[in-house]
C-alpha cells in the first residue's frame, strides 16, 4: 500500500474536500487492488486523504466489491476485514453487533460508531445501530477506520468508525434493476437511476427484501422479515458553492419469538459547502494551495418509530428523533491543514404502552442535548512524512469529555510506510442507560441509572505497509488498549438490576494481511487477527478478573481468491475461520461457543451487454454454528438473480 512521494505531497498540498465525489464503479470490472494507495478515504480525519497517507489503519469497500460480495446489508460488507468481528448475522432484520479491535458491543452498548456520510446513525434510545437494517443498494462505498476516533466524532468511536458514503449521479446516465431469490423464501430487488445535468447530479433508489426465515418461534410461526426502502440524493456543484440534499425512508416488519415488530426510519440532510481559493499563486518553496480552504454546514434530522406487539404483555411504542448540525472549516496554512468545527445534537426518546399512560412507570419521555467543538492539525513534513494532532470537547449531561488523538506517518522508501497513533475515546451513556423505566424480562427487573458515567478507552497502535514488487503487498499492525468504567447490569439490594460503571478491560492484538496479484485477473488475499481482551477489574464477580471479555474472539482468519475478466465475469471464494468465544464474564463452559469455519462462493456472469447474472452460495458445507447463544446461524443458503444496467 504505497504511493510515490510526489503523489503523496500533492495530496497533502491540494485543497481537500470532505465530500469527495465517488465515481460510479458498478459497470466496469476492476482488477483486485494490491495496494489501494490511490484510494481516497474521508472517515479518519473528516478531510479526504489517500489511504497510504493516513496515520491509522483503514479499509474501504467500493461498489464493485459490494456487488461481487453480494452484500445486502452492512454486516455482509464488514465481516471479512481484519480487526472486525460481526456478532448475530444470519437472520435478516435481527440485531447485529460489530466489534473493532476487541472493543466488543453488547446489547445497548455500541462501541464502534456508524456514520452516514459523516453524521451519526446511532439510535436515540439505546444508542446502538442495527447493521442488518441498512440495505446497501444506495451506498457507493463503505469506509472503515480502526482505532479510537472520539477526537473527531465524539461518543461511541472507541474501537473504530464505519462510514457509509451514498451513491451519486454519474456523468453517464445509468439506470439499474436488480433482483435475486433463494433459500428460506428470500428475495430482494432494487431499482435505481443516476445522472447529471450540468452542475446538478441526481441519484434515486427504491429497494426491498423479504425472507420467510429459517427458524420458527415457540408458537410455530416463521421468524420472518420484510423491508422497503427509498433514497434520494440531489447535489449542486458550483465553482465555489455546492449544496446537497439527502432523504431516505425505511420500513421493516417481522415476527420474533415474543412479539411482532413494525419499524419506520426516515432521515433528511442538507449540506452546504463553500470553497475558498488560494489568496495568491504558488510561491517557490511554499506548499501549493496556501490559504485555500473549505467550509461545510450539515443540518440533519432522523426519526425511528417502532411498535412491538408482545404476545404475553401489553404492546410498546418507541418514538425516537434526533436533530443536529455540524459546522466544519478546513484551511491550508503552509505545511498545516487545519480543520476545526462545532457540532450540536439533540436526541429525544419516548416509550409508551398504549392504554397504560397513567400507570406509574408505564413509559418514558426524555431528551438529551450535546454540544461539541473540535480542532485538528494535519502537518505535512515534506513529501515523506506527516503528523496529525486532534482535540475534541463534548459537553454531555452525563459528564463532559475531552478526547485527543495524535498520529504519525512516514515513508521509509517508495515501497515501505510506517505509521503510529494514540488516542482517547469514550462512550456516553444513552437515554436507556440512564432512564430505563422498571422493565421485566424473563422474571428479572431492569432499570436505568441516572448517575452512570461515560466509558473511557486509551489506545495506541503501530503498523507498516510493504509493497513486494508490483504484484504483492503486506500490511500489519499491533495495538493495545486500556478501558475503564465499562458498565454491566448489577443486582441491587432492592432486587433490581441497574447498570454500574464497574469493569476495567485490557486489550492487545495484532492484525496482518497479504495481497497478491497472480495474473490473468486472478488475485488472492489472506488476513489474520489476534485479539486478547480481558477483564482486569470486575468487583461484582471477582472470578471474572483475568478472564476474556464477552464475545472476545482471540483468533480470526480469512482467505479470499478473486478472478475478474475484462468482459465483466467474476468469481470470489471466501474462507473464514473464527475461534471460540464466551458469552459470560465468568467464561463458563455453558457460555462457551466453539470455533467454526465457513466457505462462501460468489459469481457473476456478463451474459449480455448490461446484463449480469449472479449466484451466491453461503456456508457451502452447511456448518452448524452460533455467534450468540440464543439461536443457531443458518445453514447453506443459495441466492441467484440478475442485474440489468442501461
Amino acid at each position: 500500500m504505497t504511493l510515490c512521494c510526489a503523489c503523496a505531497g500533492a495530496l497533502r498540498a491540494g485543497v481537500l474536500s470532505a465530500q469527495t465525489p465517488e465515481p460510479d464503479s458498478s459497470r466496469a470490472p476492476q482488477a483486485l487492488s494490491v495496494g489501494r494507495s490511490d484510494s481516497v478515504i474521508v472517515t479518519v480525519t473528516r478531510v479526504a486523504q489517500s489511504i497510504e497517507s493516513l496515520t491509522g489503519s483503514a479499509d474501504l469497500r467500493d461498489r464493485s466489491e459490494l456487488y461481487l460480495l453480494g452484500a445486502l446489508t452492512l454486516d455482509d460488507a464488514l465481516r471479512e476485514l481484519p480487526g472486525v468481528g460481526v456478532t448475530g448475522s444470519g437472520r435478516l432484520g435481527q440485531e447485529v453487533r460489530i466489534e473493532t479491535r476487541g472493543v466488543t458491543s453488547g446489547f445497548g452498548t455500541q462501541r464502534t460508531l456508524v456514520l452516514l456520510d459523516g453524521r451519526p446513525l446511532t439510535d436515540e434510545y439505546l444508542g446502538t445501530v442495527d447493521l442488518a437494517q441498512f440495505p446497501l443498494a444506495g451506498i457507493a462505498r463503505v469506509e472503515l477506520a480502526r482505532g479510537p476516533a472520539s477526537a473527531v466524532y465524539g461518543t461511541n468511536a472507541m474501537g473504530g468508525v464505519v462510514n457509509l458514503i451514498p451513491r451519486r449521479g454519474s456523468a453517464i446516465p445509468i439506470s439499474e434493476i436488480t433482483g435475486e431469490g433463494g433459500t428460506f423464501g428470500s428475495g430482494s430487488g432494487s431499482i435505481s437511476h443516476g445522472r447529471t445535468a450540468g452542475p446538478v447530479d441526481l441519484f434515486v433508489d427504491v429497494s426491498g427484501l423479504r425472507t420467510h426465515g429459517y427458524l420458527r418461534n415457540s408458537r410455530g410461526e416463521p421468524i420472518d422479515w420484510g423491508t422497503r426502502r427509498a433514497l434520494a440524493n440531489v447535489g449542486y456543484e458550483g465553482h465555489r458553492l455546492s449544496a446537497r440534499i439527502y432523504g431516505s425512508y425505511f420500513r421493516g416488519r417481522g415476527t420474533e419469538e415474543d412479539f411482532d415488530r413494525d419499524l419506520r426510519r426516515d432521515s433528511q440532510d442538507l449540506v452546504l459547502s463553500y470553497r475558498a481559493l488560494a489568496r495568491r499563486p504558488e510561491v517557490l518553496g511554499e506548499s501549493p494551495g496556501r490559504g485555500a480552504g473549505e467550509s461545510h454546514l450539515r443540518i440533519y434530522r432522523s426519526a425511528f418509530d417502532q411498535d412491538l406487539d408482545w404476545s404475553s404483555r401489553p404492546s410498546q411504542k418507541f418514538d425516537q428523533q434526533a436533530v443536529g448540525a455540524i459546522l466544519t472549516h478546513s484551511r491550508r496554512l503552509s505545511r498545516h491543514l487545519v480543520t476545526g468545527g462545532m457540532e450540536w445534537r439533540r436526541e429525544t426518546a419516548a416509550v409508551r404502552e398504549p392504554g397504560a399512560d397513567e400507570a406509574p412507570g408505564a413509559g418514558l419521555d426524555r431528551h438529551v442535548a450535546v454540544t461539541s467543538a473540535f480542532l485538528q492539525d494535519d502537518i505535512g513534513l515534506g513529501a515523506r512524512s506527516g503528523i496529525v494532532l486532534g482535540l475534541r470537547f463534548d459537553g454531555h449531561p452525563a459528564g463532559s469529555e475531552l478526547s485527543y488523538r495524535m498520529g504519525v506517518n512516514h515513508r521509509l522508501s517508495p515501497a515501505t510506510t510506517v505509521r503510529a497513533s494514540a488516542g482517547r475515546a469514550f462512550r456516553a451513556p444513552t437515554i436507556s442507560d440512564r432512564f430505563l423505566p422498571p422493565t421485566s424480562s424473563f422474571g428479572v427487573v431492569f432499570e436505568g441509572n441516572p448517575t452512570l458515567e461515560p466509558e473511557v478507552l486509551l489506545s495506541a497502535d503501530a503498523g507498516m505497509s510493504q509493497r513486494l514488487g508490483t504484484g504483492a503487498s503486506v500490511d500489519f499492525a499491533a495495538f493495545a488498549s486500556r478501558a475503564r468504567d465499562f458498565y454491566d447490569f448489577i443486582l441491587q439490594e432492592d432486587g433490581v438490576f441497574r447498570p454500574q460503571n464497574i469493569a476495567r478491560v485490557n486489550i492487545r492484538g495484532l492484525e496482518g494481511r497479504m495481497r497478491v496479484l497472480v495474473g490473468g485477473g486472478v488475485g488472492a488475499e489472506a488476513a489474520y487477527t489476534f485479539t486478547d481482551a480481558r477483564y482486569s477489574r470486575f468487583p461484582a464477580a471477582t472470578e471474572a478478573e483475568g478472564r476474556r471479555l464477552d464475545d472476545n474472539v482471540r483468533h480470526r482468519g480469512a482467505f479470499a481468491a478473486t478472478w475478474r475478466h475484462a468482459e465483466g465475469h467474476a468469481a470470489r471464494l471466501d474462507v473464514r475461520v473464527e475461534g471460540d468465544r464466551f458469552t459470560d464474564p465468568e467464561n463458563s463452559a455453558e457460555g462457551r461457543l466453539p470455533s467454526h469455519l465457513l466457505v462462501d462462493l460468489a459469481t457473476q456472469l456478463a451474459v449480455l451487454p448490461g446484463v449480469v447474472a449472479t449466484l451466491h452460495v453461503e456456508n457451502i458445507f452447511d456448518r452448524s454454528y452460533r455467534t450468540r447463544p440464543e439461536f443457531v446461524q443458518p445453514g447453506r443458503s443459495i441466492r441467484g438473480g440478475a442485474r440489468l444496467s442501461f
